[in-house]
């Protein structure tokens, strides 16, 4: 159902208990009507934003910019150890065990390195 379909039925629920006919035409144009002013409501009577919604999307900005950051770090990291055992960045791999440098993942640890 959309936003027009939704208006027409409850314009035609409204004319139907005060005994008014009307053509398809007529509701389908007072069913739009209405629907415009209600998407325009706002600008005849104030509603400011609920402050829950701006905080979550504040909450949610912070949270969105924390991962990018550490994101940065780790590649970074990566990027360090990179250079320190001189093979490319995507040879540094994070594991539960550990980091390991390498194609091979059991090749060199950071431990075996030291």
């Amino acid at each position: 159902m959309t936003n027009l379909d939704y208006w027409e039925e409850a314009v035609s629920c409204a004319l139907d208990e005060v005994g008014i006919t009307t053509t398809k035409e007529q509701l389908l144009s007072i069913a739009e009507n209405i629907e415009c002013s209600h998407e325009n409501i706002g600008q005849a009577f104030y509603q400011p934003e609920n402050p829950l919604i701006s905080q979550m999307k504040d909450l949610e900005r912070k949270k969105d910019q924390a991962i990018k950051d550490k994101e940065n770090e780790i590649e970074k990291i990566r990027g360090e150890i990179a250079h320190r055992f001189r093979v490319d960045v995507g040879e540094v791999h994070f594991t539960r065990d550990g980091i390991t440098v390498g194609t091979n993942w059991a090749e060199r640890s950071i431990e075996n390195c030291r």
